[in-house]
């Protein structure tokens, strides 16, 4: 296998917390209503998905270069090409309703160039603050 191999035996409160974060991820999603229970779980459940990889990482024989070319391909373009079709079909419903203009085209550029390059963390925080951030250029590392 590659470089980025896992070993192959598996460690079993490893799987168990992996198993409890996707749980938490999915009741995060279902505890629309209940805001308090939503913020509780969005604290510890994406670090919990972090630490665990950290965790199984194994950082010999790696090369940076080829480590980030790799993660590149894997986590950042799949990213950007989901999120350009994404404001492509909202530009243009976004143009139907409103209609063209310098204002509605400098809004989407502006939220797409921070959302690609991962600095759209909105200033007031909120459950989902960290997320926009996390999944694009800095995910590349992890």
């Amino acid at each position: 296998m590659g470089e980025l191999a896992l070993k192959k035996e598996r460690i079993d409160w490893i799987d168990i917390a992996k198993g409890i974060g996707i749980i938490l991820v999915v009741m995060g999603h279902l505890a629309a209503e209940d805001q308090d229970l939503k913020r509780f779980i969005y604290c510890f459940h994406m670090p919990l998905f972090f630490f665990i990889s950290g965790i199984v990482f194994n950082i010999k024989n790696i090369k940076f270069k080829k480590f980030f070319i790799k993660k590149f391909k894997s986590v950042y373009l799949p990213y950007a090409v989901f999120l350009s079709a994404d404001y492509l079909v909202g530009f243009v419903l976004a143009i139907k309703k409103y209609g063209l203009s310098v204002s509605l085209i400098k809004d989407i550029t502006v939220s797409f160039i921070k959302n690609i390059t991962g600095t759209n963390v909105p200033s007031g925080g909120g459950v989902h603050s960290e997320c926009s951030s996390m999944v694009s250029v800095r995910a590349v590392f992890f």
